[in-house]
């Protein structure tokens, strides 16, 4: 077995922004929470201190592989049978991360890991959010996600449920499929007119 790990370390200066520290710890119980071969298993957090300056680490399974950008990149397009194979792994691991009661609210080919083995790993719940919880970690007006990404709930930061993660992986589907995103514009109004 492999026994292999990788470590997420929270920059010291980040400890210090308000409410850094709780998303963090949240990340690690979200990915604690979910247990699915398509989805980058969290198995610890902890605080360390190097004389007054503050380290969370965040302990994850070791996934070898490249991001789904990274196989665009190289690819240009992805072809369909692989599309297909991509969407069936993450539309699984989004129901295990659902199941548990967690949005992940920031999917996108950076953040989904593919093996040599064709395996899709989902990774970094840094903006889940539990479905049940009603105070919202991010300062008012703040937005949590990728833009380009994001369905238009998100813009509002309410009643963001599952449905946000499937609307994401439609734009990353269509990015994979046609090798640009719909929403790219210069500006963040107009990308959230065009959502």
């Amino acid at each position: 077995e492999d026994r292999r790990i990788a470590l997420k370390v929270l920059h010291p200066h980040l400890f210090q922004r308000k409410g850094f520290f709780k998303r963090f710890q949240r990340e690690a119980w979200a990915g604690e929470q979910v247990r699915h071969p398509n989805v980058v298993r969290t198995y610890d957090c902890g605080l360390q201190m190097d004389g007054d300056t503050p380290y969370c680490v965040l302990v994850m399974e070791y996934v070898e592989g490249q991001t789904l950008r990274a196989l665009l990149d190289s690819l240009g397009l992805v072809p369909e049978a692989m599309l297909r194979e991509i969407a069936l792994q993450i539309a699984s691991g989004l129901e295990a991360i659902h199941s548990a009661g967690i949005v992940h609210r920031d999917l996108k080919p950076e953040n989904v890991l593919i093996t040599k083995d064709h395996e899709i790993r989902i990774m970094d719940l840094g903006v889940a959010r539990l479905t049940q919880v009603s105070t919202v970690l991010t300062k008012e007006g703040q937005f949590a996600g990728s833009l380009i990404y994001a369905a238009p709930e998100q813009f509002r930061a309410t009643g963001v449920g599952p449905a946000a993660d499937l609307y994401s992986l439609g734009v990353t589907l269509y990015e994979l499929a046609a090798g640009v995103n719909p929403f790219l514009g210069e500006e963040a109004a107009a990308v959230m007119r065009a959502h």
